[in-house]
């Protein structure tokens, strides 16, 4: 097993989150490790860090595109007090069969009795240790916490592809654009301190 693959540059000052200085390199690793060892909680990482989401909401649709067979869908938006959706794309390696199987690796694992309760949400408790089994495997595996994900697609948008923190904001579903404006400046100016220091040198 990989020990800690994932290019981690530390703590953020006063903060529980890591960062993870390549977004790219962070899919294709996380990717590489699921290939060897068809560990279907590297695929939730997948849905996450590929669509910026949070990590309950890549559970949910983890169990989607397994449910509807589609490599487009919507899920429910979570911590939002108005009801809304968000689209979410499986990852263009992965195949849907492979998103089934693992699935089913899940239930089986966490002996998971259903998917869904009366009121089509997922059972608490269940979805609870599958949460914390899942960002418990981030921080081993990869050294990361499964948030960090979500801030390195948020960066990867913002500064590397440069789009404008309300387009990501939109994608993502932060409620607050103040939240992506901040994380995106932070990183920006660490990137211009560290590039006006290599050019010092």
């Amino acid at each position: 097993m990989l020990k800690k693959p994932l290019s981690i540059i530390g703590r953020k000052p006063g903060s529980w989150d890591y960062k993870i200085e390549d977004y790219n390199k962070a899919l294709e690793t996380i990717f590489r490790h699921y290939v060897e060892t068809e560990d279907p909680r590297d695929i939730i990482l997948l849905i996450q860090l590929r669509n910026g989401s949070r990590i309950r909401e890549a559970i949910r649709a983890f169990f989607k595109f397994a449910e509807e067979n589609q490599r487009e869908i919507y899920i429910p938006v979570e911590k939002q007090k108005k009801p809304d959706q968000r689209p979410m794309i499986l990852p263009e390696d992965l195949k849907l069969s492979d998103v089934v199987e693992a699935v089913e690796k899940i239930k089986k694992k966490y002996k998971m009795k259903s998917q869904v309760n009366v009121k089509g949400k997922i059972i608490e408790r269940e979805w609870e240790t599958l949460r914390s089994a899942v960002s418990t495997y981030a921080r081993r595996v990869y050294g990361v916490n499964t948030h960090s994900l979500r801030y390195s697609f948020v960066t990867h948008l913002t500064i590397d592809l440069g789009q404008s923190p309300t387009t990501v904001a939109s994608i993502t579903r932060h409620r607050n654009l103040n939240y992506v404006l901040h994380y995106t400046q932070s990183e920006m100016a660490e990137r211009v301190l560290k590039d006006l220091t290599r050019k010092q040198k």
